[in-house]
Formats: structure tokens, sequence, C-alpha cells
């Protein structure tokens, strides 16, 4: 089942991970250095999503360990 979560040796919890699709046909134009139109809307998108981690899960929240290079990062 795809919702299924397995518990990690750290925390316990392994969070859902999710795909996003976007689809645009009427309005995006393929041009030189992409359309500014859609690229807007991917940061806003993406904007949105990190307002809804911040108010979802607080700093010291140990179910969210942002890595980068598979290292935990300090903040």
């Amino acid at each position: 089942y795809e919702g299924d979560t397995e518990p990690d040796d750290v925390s316990g919890v392994q969070p859902d991970m999710a795909k996003a699709k976007m689809i645009d046909f009427g309005r995006v134009r393929r041009q030189a250095g992409g359309d500014p139109g859609y690229s807007k809307g991917v940061a806003t998108l993406v904007s949105i999503l990190e307002e809804i981690l911040r108010e979802s899960f607080l700093e010291e929240s140990r179910y969210i360990s942002p890595k980068r290079n598979g290292h935990a990062m300090n903040r």
C-alpha cells in the first residue's frame, strides 16, 4: 500500500513522499530562457509548500531533518 510508512532507525517515523506533476498546456510558451509565467508558478508553489511545512512542524521537530549530501544540516 503506497500510504504505508516503515519506521526508520533514528526517529521511528518515515514521512510519506509525494509526487507533483504540473500540466499547463494552454499557457506554457517554449522560448529561450523558459516561460517566466510558468517559472513564477513553480516558485509560488514551492513557497506555499515551504510555508505549509513551517506551520506544520516546529523547528525542533524530530520528524524533519533537512539533509544535504546525506548529512543533517545545522540551522
